[in-house]
């Protein structure tokens, strides 16, 4: 199946040259087979920085990786950090 769209979420926004960007999450995407469009999500909860759950996704057309803006990270492929201050027992 040939992907059609990257799913994204705006998680939160940074400081750039002043003025807030969004920050987006690339969370799955969408594909197409004999017509008919499939979803595939790479994650089941996706949080905004002030913690809400985020229910609205864009669909935006796939990007060459050398086209993919700087802030623009497949978080699915970086590892978690686990040195928090969360106590596991």
């Amino acid at each position: 199946m040939p992907k059609k769209y990257d799913v994204v979420a705006i998680t939160g926004t940074y400081q750039k040259d002043g003025q807030d960007k969004p920050k987006y999450q690339n969370v799955g995407i969408v594909a197409e087979k004999d017509g008919k469009f499939y979803l595939k999500l790479n994650t089941v909860g996706v949080f905004h920085d002030d913690g809400h759950v985020i229910q609205w996704f864009n669909l935006y057309v796939p990007k060459d990786k050398q086209q993919q803006a700087p802030n623009q990270v497949n978080h699915a492929k970086i590892t978690p950090d686990f040195n928090d201050d969360i106590p596991f027992s």
